[in-house]
């Protein structure tokens, strides 16, 4: 309880020092803030994890802010308090790498000041980047890592970054991003109903300390989006290897990654997106070379003859093309490679209103390679006014022995409750 008084006595104080800072000008104002919340209530069964215990409550409030410092300069964070019952949130935010294997009960997602002059913006602080076309596979959108402590919704960190961007003309713009810190995905090995073992593994760690960067060119034609993105990198899911001692430890691969994807609307109904992504690495030998191709297709119906209700479909897959595999004597040292956990993998969502302010969203990913893989989601939303919105579903698992990350989460079934406030 000590704790979560102090979380909260350091977002007040936070939120303090952004009201209190004066303009520098009148015509300026304050803060521009926006709070979400969100609460999860789970009702899971696997007892390795918990012992007897199978509900717990889980909430996180995210703190928006926006505030115009100057006429060309502004600033926008966000804050996040997220505790639960299960104590995977400890700490508060305590340097911009942001390592730690833990989440932390305060997070700094976002803080940056960004500077706008002529066919230039600057941006500098701690970011969360949107790159390519793709609603929920992303092959090409590898700046952020991710946090994995919630596998059903995980979430992008923030990283520090310096970047620009450059508009030459009103169709076209050059985005370079350069970040000096490395930050790897939270993910949890061992305790935990979201780690990736279910008994006590020794793991090495070690945390690379490499610069990144990356860069876009985004071009806008008649009804065409097309971008061509080059990132260079260390990967932040970490492959995990046997070393000549049998012990398990972790490596961060280098990779340079190339991809051109592009996005079309036809008849004002079908929207279609796509695109390839070339992985390379430092260790081909290893890791292999592949090409990702991303197909999606999105289709909206308006007053359908059958439900009279909009309907909107969202499909995408995910397929893989191995340019060069990994030799078998290196591969049978690899105990898990997460980043290419959800290749050949389809992803369906239909949304169906009731009423007019509500929606019905089922959602369901299947992993093709292995039969009985896949994840339902099903929820009701419903916007209360322009402010409040709720949403209550449940999220159910399946998955069998051949694939172990999905055989374990199986037993992770929930129901979960949002809520969703802005603050006007």
């Amino acid at each position: 309880m000590a704790r979560i008084v102090k979380s909260i006595v350091v977002i007040m104080e936070v939120l303090f020092v952004f009201y209190s800072t004066p303009c520098l000008g009148s015509t300026y104002g304050a803060f521009d803030i926006n709070v979400h919340e969100k609460t999860y209530l789970y009702l899971q069964s696997n007892q390795k994890v918990r012992g007897n215990r199978n509900i717990f409550i889980e909430t996180a409030m995210d703190v928006l802010g926006k505030k115009k410092l100057h006429r060309q300069v502004t600033f926008d964070f966000s804050l996040r308090l997220q505790i639960d019952s299960d104590q995977k949130s400890q700490g508060v935010t305590s340097n911009l790498k942001d390592n730690d294997r833990k989440r932390n009960i305060v997070d700094l997602n976002e803080g940056f000041i960004e500077y706008r002059q002529n066919n230039f913006d600057w941006f500098l602080g701690k970011r969360i980047h949107s790159w390519g076309k793709g609603d929920y596979f992303h092959p090409s959108d590898r700046i952020n890592p991710q946090d994995y402590t919630d596998f059903l919704d995980t979430e992008k960190m923030g990283v520090f970054s310096f970047g620009m961007k450059y508009y030459p003309n009103v169709i076209s713009q050059l985005e370079i991003q350069f970040l000096p810190f490395f930050t790897k995905s939270r993910l949890y090995f061992t305790n935990s109903s979201w780690s990736i073992f279910d008994r006590e593994v020794k793991i090495e760690e070690k945390i690379p300390s490499d610069a990144q960067y990356a860069l876009r060119y985004s071009l806008y034609l008649e009804n065409w989006d097309i971008e061509m993105i080059y990132i260079k990198k260390r990967e932040d899911l970490p492959t995990l290897f046997f070393n000549d001692f049998k012990q398990i430890v972790t490596k961060y691969k280098r990779a340079n990654i190339f991809s051109l994807e592009q996005a079309t609307t036809i008849a004002n109904r079908f929207e279609l997106h796509g695109g390839l992504t070339y992985y390379d690495n430092d260790e081909p030998q290893v890791y292999g070379k592949f090409v990702n191709y991303l197909i999606g297709l999105n289709y909206s119906f308006n007053e359908n003859i059958f439900f009279k209700k909009n309907i909107d479909i969202s499909s995408e897959f995910l397929g893989t093309i191995d340019i060069k595999k990994p030799d078998e004597d290196k591969v049978d040292k690899i105990v898990g490679d997460f980043f290419r956990l959800f290749e050949n993998s389809l992803f369906l969502k239909i949304c169906f209103s009731v009423g007019n302010f509500s929606l019905i969203e089922v959602s369901n990913l299947f992993l093709l390679e292995q039969s009985s893989n896949d994840i339902l989601r099903v929820a009701y939303r419903h916007n209360y006014n322009d402010q409040l919105e709720l949403k209550l579903g449940v999220d159910c698992i399946w998955g069998n022995n051949k694939e172990p990350i999905f055989y374990r989460f199986s037993k992770n079934d929930r129901i979960f409750f949002k809520v969703k406030y802005i603050f006007n």
